[in-house]
């Protein structure tokens, strides 16, 4: 049976998903820590932290990488090249913050990654992040200087239709999945701007019960948006709020002419998404009982959340 499972998962095409990015160390919040006594490897020296990077000469389109556990050695026992880069980060790097374009100059090769937690609400957040990977200083960038490729199974297309007043533009947003290097499967939205683009994805006619795989290219964009409210009073002048939020899209820019051919035993099959999206419904039940562990800690004395939370819905995959 495991001998099965195994010719299974080396059946499945390998997929893509890779981010590319070089630009100037923007700032970070790196810290070089050691795992303490509840970690599998107590003792281990370790860094986690984000690392911002601007990747164009304005210091404007800022990009977040996020290392959430890079230990010293890796499980081959041989030096890791990334912990030795962060550390220099951390020792020696110097920040568009502080210096502007004298910034370390860096290149990062990572990949789209999720992030799940539960807030206080008990309701499940999960969002797209930048997803550790490896980190070089370099003495120059090369042309390509923020992008990402990867296979996406694609479930759903909607327009989100313009706001004018926020200085939003009407984009098509496609919802699916990908796959991490570990097979895990990750839910995912991208956007779409272009024209010719809006009108190819929605043509697709993509849907749960009959999605379609496809390998997509595009890039990263952060902005900075600006609200601004105003409250009428009863005398006097109007009370003028103002509050700004940073907005990130992974804006599709390019797809290849012909999907991959999903459902075939060399490409992924239903199976195999199912066997994935199963897999990610355990592991939210342990997000979510590690959640409730963790805020019983904190309010030692008053009654803890009750056992047996439901697993949390992975998404609408009909067959």
């Amino acid at each position: 049976m495991e001998k099965q499972q195994k010719l299974k998962e080396k059946r499945m095409k390998k997929i893509i998903n890779k981010e590319h990015f070089e630009g100037y160390l923007f700032g970070h919040d790196l810290l070089a820590k050691v795992s303490g006594e509840a970690a599998k490897t107590p003792g281990t020296p370790y860094i986690a932290g984000t690392i911002n990077v601007a990747t164009d000469d304005e210091g404007m389109n800022v990009v977040p990488v996020n290392f959430r556990y890079v230990t010293e050695t890796t499980k081959a026992g041989k030096k890791n090249a990334t912990f030795a880069s962060l550390l220099n980060i951390i020792e020696n790097g110097k920040t568009w913050q502080d210096v502007g374009p004298a910034a370390t100059k860096l290149k990062i090769d990572t990949a789209v990654g999720i992030n799940d937690f539960y807030n206080a609400e008990e309701e499940l957040i999960t969002y797209k992040i930048n997803d550790g990977g490896f980190v070089h200083a370099v003495p120059m960038f090369t042309a390509d200087r923020n992008s990402f490729e990867l296979d996406m199974l694609i479930t759903n297309t909607t327009v989100k239709e313009a706001d004018e007043e926020r200085g939003f533009p009407e984009v098509v947003v496609v919802k699916g999945y990908t796959f991490n290097f570990m097979n895990s499967i990750l839910p995912i939205d991208l956007v779409v701007k272009n024209a010719g683009g809006k009108k190819y994805f929605e043509d697709l006619g993509a849907t749960a019960s009959e999605p379609i795989l496809l390998k997509v290219w595009g890039h990263v964009t952060s902005s900075t948006v600006e609200t601004q409210t105003t409250e009428e009073s009863a005398f006097g002048e109007a009370a003028v709020k103002i509050s700004t939020r940073n907005l990130r899209e992974w804006e599709i820019t390019g797809a290849s002419t012909e999907p991959y051919a999903f459902g075939d035993d060399l490409v992924m099959t239903t199976a195999e998404v199912k066997d994935a999206l199963t897999k990610r419904e355990d592991m939210l039940v342990d997000v979510k009982q590690r959640h409730d562990e963790w805020a019983a800690s904190k309010n030692a004395g008053t009654s803890a959340p009750a056992a047996g939370t439901p697993k949390a819905a992975p998404g609408k995959f009909k067959f």
